[in-house]
């Protein structure tokens, strides 16, 4: 529910709180073990690195 008043705020004039809010929520991000982290992988393997595992990692086979 906090998320969402969040996000509602864009359309008000809250839009000088918004970058303190987001980065509240954006620094509490938790990633499972399945889902991609590019922050972390782009640490681990550089940039050009981190975009060719991110495609990989998204890439949804031909039927």
């Amino acid at each position: 529910e906090a998320f969402r008043l969040v996000e509602q705020l864009q359309g008000y004039q809250g839009e000088e709180v918004l970058s303190y809010l987001f980065h509240a929520y954006g620094t509490n991000l938790t990633f499972e073990d399945n889902e991609y982290n590019f922050v972390k992988v782009r640490a681990q393997h550089g940039v050009k690195r981190a975009f060719e595992l991110r495609d990989e990692h998204f890439e949804i086979p031909e039927p």
